[in-house]
């Protein structure tokens, strides 16, 4: 079994890139337990890395306005992260105008001015210096941790091992599974991109590095 995080999705219709982990077991009816990496060689708390996820973390602005529906603010505190450039909707949890809290989609950022602006009808016409808000990524309070979970296994050898010598000729060895296969089974192949982030080169998900175990609540 695996988890796909949406977020962490990218590519073109019909083309697209999934970055699905391998979930290790549960704890409870309500959580379970997925593998992860570390982007260091140190297993730390304060290393993992969920790509575009961003779970539950609220982030500030100020100067909160909308005109003909278009909302814009300022960000505030330190540098944004990446993703404020890869997201379409964001969700005010909390605002000193109420008329804002929702979600806003269409999202855009401006580095040079460090403001933001998003898509909203309900707070069209609000405006003042003083009103300021908080925003989790995604389309509820709680951030884009929206996810499908998919039956599946790895695959430990492209190699035909009972041919001499062994040859790559369709035939797959599969970790052990539990996944009900079926001849005519329809399945997808992830394929993991390479980036170069200088001065390594990295394969995910990163061989050798250390590997994590992440946990998640479902309700």
């Amino acid at each position: 079994m695996f988890i796909d995080f949406t977020a962490n999705q990218a590519g073109v219709a019909p083309n697209l890139l999934r970055y699905p982990v391998d979930i290790i077991g549960a704890t409870d009816p309500h959580t379970i337990v997925w593998r992860w990496f570390a982007y260091s060689y140190k297993p730390a708390a304060n290393q993992f890395r969920w790509g575009n996820v961003v779970p539950g973390e609220s982030f500030a602005l100020d100067h909160l306005s909308n005109t003909g529906g278009t909302v814009t603010a300022r960000w505030l505190g330190d540098p944004p992260p990446p993703l404020i450039c890869n997201t379409r909707n964001i969700y005010f949890s909390t605002a000193t105008d109420p008329a804002f809290i929702g979600a806003c989609t269409e999202v855009t950022y401006s580095t040079s001015s460090g403001y933001l602006s998003c898509k909203q009808s309900g707070s069209a016409g609000h405006t003042s210096a003083g009103i300021k808000a908080k925003f989790a990524f995604g389309d509820t309070p709680f951030g884009n941790t929206e996810f499908t979970l998919w039956p599946g296994a790895e695959v430990i050898d492209v190699q035909d091992e009972a041919q001499d010598p062994p040859k790559v000729n369709g035939k797959f060895t599969l970790e052990p599974n539990s996944v009900a296969w079926s001849v005519g089974d329809a399945i997808e192949e992830p394929h993991h991109y390479g980036s170069k982030i200088s001065p390594w080169l990295i394969t995910e998900p990163p061989l050798g590095r250390s590997r994590l175990a992440q946990q998640e609540t479902l309700w």
